[in-house]
């Protein structure tokens, strides 16, 4: 695996929990015992927001087009 391969998952992994926020609830691929959270959450809570923008916001200075992302799913949910 290349690195420019290797930072297209990435983008591809902060894209996917950007557009989570899109969703009524948060949805169930944000949960598991790997990232620590093993019960599921019916509504959103800050904690669980700054986690899927966290990503997104440590990319910026690396990927340019992230934020476009970010807008996107902030003009969405706003």
């Amino acid at each position: 695996m290349n690195q420019k391969t290797t930072c297209q998952k990435i983008k591809d992994f902060a894209v996917k929990w950007l557009n989570a926020l899109d969703n009524e609830s948060p949805p169930t691929f944000l949960y598991g015992e790997q990232y620590g959270r093993g019960t599921i959450d019916t509504t959103w809570k800050d904690e669980i927001t700054k986690i899927c923008l966290g990503v997104a916001l440590v990319l910026m200075p690396y990927c340019d087009d992230i934020l476009n992302d970010l807008s996107k799913v902030y003009t969405t949910v706003s």
